[in-house]
């Protein structure tokens, strides 16, 4: 519960410095970093909304959605950080 109240509190403040829209709120982006099927894809979907220019504002979302994701995908082995989606490469034919 505590955890959560952090996380919350983490992106409701990344949510202020990125100016973002009222309609784009904490709760907002937890639920897309929760229903991405990996975690490039939810931090994409994220950095579509953001119009910061601020590059290190862009890298600490990046951090902050890859932990996220991490924490709520419990069985999912350690990723490594590789700036691929599951769009990028679900249509390979070596992977289908």
């Amino acid at each position: 519960m505590k955890n959560e109240l952090q996380t919350h509190n983490q992106v409701d403040q990344l949510c202020t410095l990125s100016d973002l829209p009222p309609s784009v709120d904490a709760q907002h982006i937890l639920s897309l970093i929760k229903q991405a099927p990996d975690p490039e894809t939810a931090t994409r979907s994220i950095l579509e909304q953001v119009s910061s220019h601020s590059e290190v504002l862009r890298r600490k979302w990046r951090q902050t959605v890859w932990g996220i994701w991490s924490r709520q995908h419990p069985g999912t082995p350690r990723l490594v950080d590789l700036p691929l989606a599951y769009d990028d490469v679900a249509s390979t034919p070596f992977l289908q």
